[in-house]
Formats: C-alpha cells, structure tokens, sequence
C-alpha cells in the first residue's frame, strides 16, 4: 500500500498541482445510502470533487458509471487496487479539542471556568487555539468536524462550537458557534454552594435559571408591557449576560445539552423538559438505556461515549457494554463521541466498539457522520461526498472502525495528506 501511493508523497500537502486520481477504492456514502465498489474519484487541483464513479445496486444521480480517469486531463494517480476503504471524515460532536494542549501547564490551556452556577455567556470559540497539535492528529486520524464545549464543572459552563480541524486560522475554521448551552447533574458540580451541593439542589437552580430565561422570552414576544415594576425586573434580568444564551434556549434556538450519567438524573432532566418545553440532549448517558423508552418518546437524542460506559463509580453502577445497542433498539437518536481532547482519533474504534456490540456496521458510522450533522444542526453537505463539494474524506487499508485499518489518505479543506504520521 505504501508503494501505491509513493507518487503522492512527492505532493506538498498544502496545496496541489494538478488534477488527482484515486482508484481501486470501496467508498462509504452514508448521506446516500450506498457503498460504491471498484471506485474512483477525481480531486481538481482546488481540492474539490469533480468526478465521482463505481459500480453499485443503483448508482446515485452524482456519481456515474463512466471511470472518472476516462475525463481525467494527465492527473497524477494514485491505485489502491482494491484495497483502499473510504469513508467521510467524522464529526466528533463532544470534545475540548483545541482548549488543552498540554494538561500540566496552564499557560497552553483555556482554564477552566470556577464554581460559579451558570457561565452560560462563556463561548468555547473563544478559547480554541487553532494551532493545536491535537487538532492535527484528529485531522490525520479523519476527524473533520470537531464540537468544543467549555471547560468547567459548574451547573451551566457555556456554549460549544463546531469547528473543521483543518480550518486553518480560527475565523476559517469555524463552522457555527453556538451549537448547544452545555450543562452538568452529577457529583461534579457539587461545590460549598447550598444549592449545587447536592443533585437536588442542582435541579432546583437549573429550573430557576430556566425560569428567568423563559420569562425574558416570553417577554420578547409580548408587545404588551407591564408595570413599572414588572419592566424594572425583567431589565434587571436583561442585564443578566449569564441569561442571554438560556433565553435562546427556552426560545427554541438553542438546544441544552445536559450532561449526565445516571438513569435517575436523566429521569428528572426529561421531567423538567416536559415542565419548560425546550430542546434537550443528553451527553454521558452510561445508564440512559434505563430510561431509553421516555428519551425516545421526547425525541432527545443521547452523545454516548461507550468507553466509559460502564460500572466504575456511583453514576455508573447500572451501566452496560450494549448501551448503544439497547438506546438504538428502542429508537434513541444516538451519536458516539470520544468525549476526549489528545485522543480524538480514538472515535473511529469507539464506533468499532458499538458495531462489536450489535449495533450493524452502516448505523455506526451514520452516528459519526449524517446523524451528527442532523443533531448538531449542521448542513448535510460536510459529510457528503458529491461533484462540486470539497474532498473530504479518508482513506483505509482495511475496515475504518477496528484496529486493522490505518489511514493512508485523508483529505479535508482542500489539502490532501497522503499517509498522514500520527504524533
């Protein structure tokens, strides 16, 4: 395989030359619900798709049957003969990629927000560094889409970002901010506050805080106004920057992604959900299966990290290795995540580990892929693999989700990176 592709290592990875061929390909389009075999796709020299050809079933109306290299004006080749799988780059929806580079120096990282209840007005964008190494290594690895959230244990810790990991300076990189207010129940944020000391107390103040939130909605709908003391009140919650982006959420704008691991806690975030009426998703979820019947009727998906899903402290007594399994056979919108900042590469065998416990080979990698971008609000173009859209996609030489597939191609915002070195 290495000798296949020695022709493109002569390619600067920044940018291209000419046209680029690649041939002998299995490629995965999940947007389209298709495998297409003996395939080739042919990259112009601005790093977008301009051909795209195999043999399938039914071919979908952007690819043809016509080989792609019979179009092709002198591009440079590079054969997997048969042994190249290629998949769309993946989206990673729950990670601190590019707020930590090195844990034990303070100066490379974001910092953590303090003990405060609710940093909602915190944006994690803001504190991304774009030349992390760690978002090379998610790029290389074929992670394309990175969502950041806060770092911070308190109850509401701020908004997360969807970013490429090949973006380049940060305004490029950007693909929406916000995503979702991010909130926490759990041992976590249980702090020397009276209210968030205890789980109790942690709902109690997110049902107040939700509260305002909705009231200053609502307000922005009235054309009514009220008393004196009414508007003097509702200007001192304006003023309130913390409130602002919970406003978007009772609003319908925003989702609230609650982080939570226990089936109990889940059960009440679901049961303040049904009280308020705003969009809710559930991240962690080691014990979400428990409650997967009412996630599924209140059509809250679940960002699972099957790793740790399993009993190792006391938010976790009840879970299982079929987590994945069981949410996706009681019809759960379910997404994996690596939930990780250095080993975001990791999410390809996270997705192994769900198809190792049941859950069928195509479904996983939708979780990474067109599921994502529904959840997260994005276009579906970033996963789609079509003439006219930017390339970006990998490479394997064998099956993408377990130990025996090593990238040997990956490409993303128009640069290409032939057998991209993991560091």
């Amino acid at each position: 395989m290495r000798r296949l592709i020695l022709a493109a290592l002569l390619l600067p990875a920044p940018a291209l030359a000419s046209e680029t061929l690649l041939r002998g390909l299995t490629m995965h389009l999940p947007a389209a619900e298709i495998v297409l075999h003996n395939a080739e796709i042919l990259i112009d020299s601005t790093g977008s798709v301009r051909c795209l050809s195999g043999e399938a079933p039914r071919l979908p109306v952007f690819a043809q049957a016509k080989p792609c290299h019979e179009g092709a004006t002198e591009p440079i080749i590079i054969d997997f003969a048969g042994k190249g799988v290629a998949i769309p780059n993946l989206i990673e929806p729950l990670t601190h990629l590019g707020l930590l580079e090195v844990d034990a120096e303070d100066e490379s990282t974001d910092g953590a927000t303090g003990k405060l209840a609710n940093t909602a007005q915190i944006r994690a964008i803001d504190g991304v560094r774009s030349n992390s190494r760690a978002i090379v290594a998610a790029q290389q690895a074929g992670v394309g889409i990175a969502v950041v959230y806060p770092l911070g244990n308190g109850l509401v810790t701020g908004q997360s970002a969807a970013l490429r990991t090949c973006g380049g300076g940060i305004d490029q990189a950007i693909i929406r901010s916000p995503i979702a207010v991010h909130a926490r129940i759990g041992h976590e944020v249980k702090h020397d506050d009276l209210l968030t000391g205890s789980r109790s107390g942690q709902l109690a103040q997110l049902r107040s805080l939700l509260g305002q939130a909705q009231r200053l909605a609502k307000a922005q709908k009235s054309k009514v106004k009220g008393t004196p003391a009414e508007e003097q009140s509702l200007q001192q919650l304006r003023d309130d920057a913390s409130l602002q982006p919970l406003v978007e959420v009772m609003a319908g704008r925003l989702p609230l992604l609650v982080y939570a691991d226990n089936a109990d806690d889940i059960a009440a975030v679901l049961r303040l959900q049904r009280e308020l009426g705003f969009r809710l998703q559930i991240a962690g979820g080691a014990e979400a299966y428990l409650v997967a019947t009412e996630l599924a009727a209140q059509h809250v998906p679940v960002i699972l990290t099957p790793v740790v899903a399993r009993p190792n402290d006391f938010a976790h007594l009840r879970a299982v290795d079929d987590a994945a399994l069981r949410l996706q056979q009681a019809g759960v919108e379910l997404l994996i995540a690596s939930d990780d900042t250095h080993n975001v590469r990791n999410l390809r065998w996270n997705l192994g580990l769900v198809v190792h416990q049941g859950v069928p080979w195509a479904a996983a990698l939708r979780m990474a892929t067109v599921d994502a971008a529904r959840v997260l609000g994005l276009e579906p173009s970033v996963v789609a693999i079509a003439p006219g859209l930017p390339a970006n996609f990998t490479v394997f030489d064998g099956d993408p989700l377990t130990y025996d597939g090593h990238v040997v191609w990956t490409s993303c915002g128009g640069t290409l990176w032939p057998q991209p070195q993991q560091r």
